[in-house]
């Protein structure tokens, strides 16, 4: 069977793999648009507290800091998992630094005493709940050795400048 388009005659075969190619391409733009809803979607999403943040932070005020979409929040968010780095502690690479036993618990945690975790768990760990010193432009470094890892945070210059290139490639208005 033919068909005449433009005066032309096309065989209906042709017709119909150029109609599939036409659907397979707007199969996968249809795609790539709703992945890119997704990302935004997710840039909207982060303004929720991570939920490590309750064990140090009031409710209410993280609370208002989500519902007015503070850039604090996500500094907060961010600080969490970027402003250090662990070390293994070996034989062969000493590592030097403060006992992390000599850190006390942040007021807002509402607990007293010093650091006493045991074990080092990238998910669970929360930062905030300690008063670690931080350097404006030097590393600071705390030996953990029950849990075998050296924290070493960086410098508090260096993770601001980080966060502003996290928000300005990451983050969407």
């Amino acid at each position: 069977m033919f068909r005449y388009i433009c005066g032309v005659e096309i065989p209906i075969i042709v017709i119909m793999h150029k109609f599939m190619k036409f659907l397979k391409a707007s199969s996968f733009i249809a795609f790539l648009l709703i992945s890119c809803q997704g990302f935004s979607q997710e840039a909207t999403h982060s303004y929720s507290p991570d939920p490590r943040l309750y064990e140090c932070m009031n409710r209410n005020y993280l609370q208002q800091l989500s519902n007015s979409k503070s850039e604090l929040i996500l500094y907060y968010n961010y600080y969490l998992n970027h402003s250090f780095y662990v070390v293994e502690l070996k034989s062969d690479k000493p590592v030097t630094g403060t006992d992390i036993h000599t850190v006390s618990l942040s007021k807002e945690s509402g607990a007293t005493g010093t650091f006493a975790e045991k074990s080092y768990n990238a998910n669970t760990f929360n930062v905030l709940k300690y008063n670690f010193a931080r350097k404006l432009d030097g590393f600071t470094t705390y030996i953990w050795k029950e849990a075998g890892v050296a924290l070493v945070f960086y410098p508090v210059r260096h993770v601001q400048a980080n966060f502003k290139y996290y928000l300005k490639n990451n983050i969407e208005e």
